[in-house]
């Protein structure tokens, strides 16, 4: 199935602090759905990942997820935070083909003063967390997402039973990698001090295992190297080298020949090239190899 990914705009109703758009200069940028709607007029059986900024605040959102869940599968990547207005999640629902949607949140923590001191919006916890669940009631397939950070690397184990707790089986967990581009210098510096900040997710996914054995949740791992988990929590992971989409439009890069776009996500040492399960590894952002070089990773030797 062919991914295409649209940044429909960088207008956000947050402030994460790791987050690489944040310039005013970009702020006032958005895909034209004029030239969307022309693009993608007879594209079907497609996978189109709908992102931002934050995508909910396009001048068209509605519309284009209208359009393009008739005959494709749309993910829309969103903080949920406007879903929570129960107007627009109404008018949302009304116009979209809702088995071909699915939305993925991230919540930067399980506590609330600490996800909105990561991305400083009061009150966003709970009406995040309020959108998400109006949403699944209606038949959205939600995944909450978790970036591991210098803030949270430590506390993934809470994360897990705040969701199994908190949120029905329907909803699936994702733990993810950070993009570091957008990180400030000071937290980059924390980040380079802890070092392997991926030390606790192998307990965290153990304990997963052990306390909710029968629960039928999908717990999945993004954008962390193989090496850095223990083999036998590969199976929460994507085990592909394949980061390319298809098409890759944004408000600075518009991809008018429909040609390939490599992601920004991947193996980038050298030392990878050494590694027996490469070729099965996602790897992550290229900020990260960037900021930890050769240390992020430990190459595998299969005897």
């Amino acid at each position: 199935m062919k991914t295409i990914y649209l940044a429909l705009g960088y207008k956000c109703n947050h402030r994460c602090t790791s987050c690489p758009c944040l310039s005013d200069d970009k702020l006032k940028e958005e895909l034209a759905y004029n030239d969307i709607m022309k693009k993608f007029c007879d594209t079907t059986s497609c996978l189109f990942v709908i992102s931002g900024g934050e995508p909910t605040l396009y001048s068209h959102f509605v519309e284009i997820i209208s359009f393009l869940s008739k005959n494709n599968f749309v993910k829309v990547l969103s903080n949920g935070d406007r879903f929570s207005d129960i107007d627009f999640s109404d008018q949302f629902l009304s116009k979209i083909n809702i088995r071909n949607v699915s939305l993925t949140t991230t919540l930067h923590d399980y506590e609330e003063y600490r996800h909105e001191r990561v991305n400083n919006s009061k009150g966003s916890f709970k009406r995040s967390i309020s959108g998400i669940r109006y949403l699944n009631d209606y038949g959205i397939k939600v995944t909450i997402k978790h970036c591991i950070t210098p803030e949270n690397y430590n506390r993934i184990k809470g994360f897990f039973e705040f969701v199994y707790d908190n949120f029905p089986e329907t909803f699936d967990i994702q733990i993810s990698g950070i993009d570091f581009l957008g990180m400030d210098k000071v937290s980059r510096n924390k980040a380079l001090r802890i070092g392997n900040m991926y030390a606790f997710l192998d307990d965290a996914l153990e304990y997963i295992d052990m306390k909710y054995i029968n629960h039928r949740r999908k717990v999945s791992c993004i954008n962390i190297p193989l090496c850095n988990l223990d083999p036998i929590n590969w199976k929460y992971c994507h085990l592909s080298n394949s980061n390319i989409y298809n098409i890759y439009v944004s408000p600075k890069f518009v991809n008018d020949n429909y040609s390939e776009s490599k992601t920004d996500i991947g193996c980038f040492s050298e030392l990878c090239l050494n590694c027996d399960v490469s070729k099965y590894c996602m790897g992550t952002y290229k900020s990260a190899f960037d900021l930890y070089g050769d240390k992020l990773i430990k190459p595998i030797k299969v005897l």
